[in-house]
């Protein structure tokens, strides 16, 4: 009887045949979160089932993939590379499965910052699922800059900044920054100088853009000003602006809706010049068919004329 065949070869050496799909799965899970314990939820696995998946397919490969899981999991340059080139494989078995089924779909995870996701992606996306149906979108709002290199993110939407040599900006618009206020409050600022306005009203500020650069764009005298709310969010200081608590400087584009509906009001008719809109996406990425989809609708939303 012939015995089964073995391969046999110098201790490291990596298998030709495929790892287990589990030592995969337990890997990317654990690279995708940085976090044995987050992956092990996910999977609903122990953490010492996750780190005997991650040691077999580690000696599959006859690489060093980790180089640690606790207290905080850190990868090798090689695992970097087998993580990117693992999510890069299951994007495409769900592509191909949307591409070529008609019951097939296609998952895309979106990030912004939350008030560009509140004030203008999300009361949008309903159009966006109109006319893809089998792409589901997920979306997450976050205050702080949130990397696609983390793992697991297909498209950040982001105000400026750069990009490495990896990645790809599709540039959206570019916004300009008009102040505005509740509809009592803006009365108040009827006929009223740019300098009386930021010494006599309440002026509430943010991150994104400051009262002094605004009116420092009117008048270099007018650096000097005192706002009675300072906010950690763009969408905290609209919403406080939307409750009376005073003026705030914004994109114009977030402030459309808000405006439109009488929550707000422009107050005077300078604006000053704003950074880019942009959507990043990972370069080796750009090609599959969903996001080429979202981008395309994302350029269609943004050549709408704004409202302000």
């Amino acid at each position: 009887m012939q015995g089964a065949r073995q391969t046999v070869g110098p201790r490291g050496a990596a298998s030709l045949s495929p790892p287990p799909l589990h030592c995969v799965q337990a890997f990317e899970a654990t690279a995708r979160h940085l976090s044995l314990t987050r992956a092990a939820g996910e999977l609903r696995l122990s953490a010492a089932a996750l780190t005997q998946s991650i040691a077999a397919l580690e000696a599959r490969l006859g690489v060093k993939l980790v180089r640690q899981l606790a207290p905080a999991v850190q990868l090798t340059d090689a695992g970097e590379h087998y993580f990117h080139a693992v999510q890069a494989f299951a994007h495409r078995l769900r592509d191909g499965l949307y591409e070529r089924l008609p019951v097939g779909r296609a998952q895309l995870h979106v990030t912004a910052s939350q008030a560009l996701a509140r004030l203008w992606l999300a009361p949008r996306l309903g159009l966006f699922a109109q006319r893809h149906p089998r792409i589901d979108v997920i979306l997450t709002s976050t205050a702080k800059f949130q990397s696609l290199k983390d793992g697991g993110v297909d498209i950040g939407l982001r105000y400026g900044g750069s990009v490495d040599e990896d990645m790809l900006a599709v540039p959206l618009w570019t916004d300009e920054h008009i102040a505005a206020a509740a509809p009592a409050l803006a009365a108040r600022a009827d006929g009223l100088s740019p300098g009386e306005i930021a010494r006599l009203l309440p002026l509430v500020e943010h991150p994104v853009a400051s009262w002094r650069q605004w009116l420092v764009t009117i008048d270099p005298a007018l650096a000097s000003v005192d706002p009675l709310l300072s906010c950690n969010d763009l969408h905290l200081a609209i919403e406080a602006a939307c409750q009376g608590l005073g003026l705030v400087i914004a994109p114009s584009r977030l402030l459309g809706a808000k405006i439109a509906n009488g929550q707000l009001r422009r107050v005077g008719t300078h604006a000053a010049p704003g950074k880019a809109y942009q959507a990043v996406l990972w370069r080796e990425r750009a090609e599959r068919a969903p996001l080429q989809a979202f981008v395309h609708w994302l350029a269609e939303q943004a050549a709408e004329k704004n409202v302000s």
